[in-house]
């Protein structure tokens, strides 16, 4: 499973368009630049839509990188609780 991404650097100005060559197999090869500046590797995935006049590509993300991103931002503000703060929030004695 994967979700639809935005690019990362968001500092970064957009490039203008780059002409592609689509090979024999139906296969395009993205521009190093590119490549770059959304650390595409090899085996990533894309999603391409088609807006009828023009063609869509995004970066396929995992969503447990994205929930894993979180939880590490939420433990380095100090907004985590450990298994005895929870049970006593919820009022469990872990002790029965």
């Amino acid at each position: 499973m994967a979700v639809m991404a935005t690019n990362p650097d968001k500092n970064q100005p957009k490039r203008e368009a780059q002409a592609v060559r689509l090979d024999g197999k139906g296969r395009i090869s993205v521009p190093l630049g590119t490549r770059k500046s959304w650390n595409l590797q090899a085996g990533d995935i894309l999603f391409v839509k088609d807006h009828g006049d023009w063609l869509e590509i995004r970066k396929g993300i995992n969503p447990f990188d994205i929930l894993v991103e979180h939880a590490l931002q939420e433990y380095r503000e100090g907004k985590t609780m450990d298994l005895d703060a929870v049970a006593r929030e919820l009022g469990i004695d872990l002790d029965e």
